[in-house]
């Protein structure tokens, strides 16, 4: 499964949606927020969508050292 994410940055160079994996396991939801790999770095967003298919063929795997995959906020809760 896949993650259509929009990153909580201002930004006119993000302001487009990002595709990552899901882990399996991950209890996923759109509207849940999520911190992905962006670069070098990790960048918090949102769920906007979930497909299994992914436009990307290697869908981000292996492109970063922080992971490829969108994991759950820490201390989130989508029902607040």
């Amino acid at each position: 499964m896949y993650a259509n994410v929009i990153l909580d940055r201002v930004s006119d160079a993000l302001d487009h949606v990002f595709t990552y994996a899901v882990p399996e396991g991950m209890d996923a939801r759109e509207g849940q927020q999520v911190c992905v790999p962006l670069g070098n770095t990790r960048a918090d967003g949102f769920i906007v969508e979930l497909t299994d298919e992914c436009a990307l063929e290697s869908a981000r795997k292996g492109r970063s050292d922080h992971g490829s995959e969108a994991v759950p906020k820490r201390g989130f809760r989508p029902d607040d």
